[in-house]
């Protein structure tokens, strides 16, 4: 009797394998190349307003994100450490347009220091920090802003500085 249970088993198991079926299907995929460059511009410049430096050095930072408030104009918060801040209207984070191939995303390269200066007089600026999408949206288009640390000297001779910093912006 357990002959025939294993007899029909080992059947069964056959018969199985013999209704077995086959279909194949196609896929496809397109593949599209869009030669469409990345590029950036510079809407808004990073500006630290006016400011007056104390008999120790310090620094002024201006953020890339937020808006308003206590100590912070409509150009983005700061925070100033031995620096006396004069006016503040002038203050603004850098803000630049990328735009390329909608949807894709992009990778954003800063600065590590850059100088600002006036004749032989600078000052440095360091710890640049960014904040938005780096996803382009539908119409190909995103908003980052860039925030740095001004490195104010005590005694920093008086005067305007200017100086400039590269952003980089490519796709991965």
């Amino acid at each position: 009797m357990i002959k025939k249970t294993l007899a029909s088993a080992v059947l069964l198991a056959f018969a199985v394998n013999t209704m077995a079926d086959t279909a194949t299907d196609t896929s496809t995929i397109s593949v599209q190349v869009e030669n469409r460059a990345i590029s950036l511009a510079n809407t808004f410049g990073l500006n630290f307003g006016v400011i007056m430096p104390l008999a120790t050095s310090g620094t002024l930072r201006v953020t890339p994100t937020g808006s308003g408030g206590t100590g912070s104009p409509p150009g983005g918060p700061f925070v100033a450490t031995n620096v006396h801040m004069v006016d503040s209207s002038a203050l603004r984070r850098a803000s630049f347009e990328v735009t390329g191939i909608p949807g894709a995303p992009f990778i954003v390269t800063l600065p590590e220091t850059a100088t600002v200066s006036n004749g032989t007089d600078s000052m440095q600026l360091d710890a640049f920090t960014r904040a938005g999408s780096t996803t382009l949206n539908a119409s190909g288009i995103s908003i980052i802003s860039v925030g740095a640390t001004l490195s104010v000297a005590a005694a920093q001779a008086p005067g305007t500085y200017a100086g400039s910093f590269d952003v980089t912006v490519n796709y991965p």
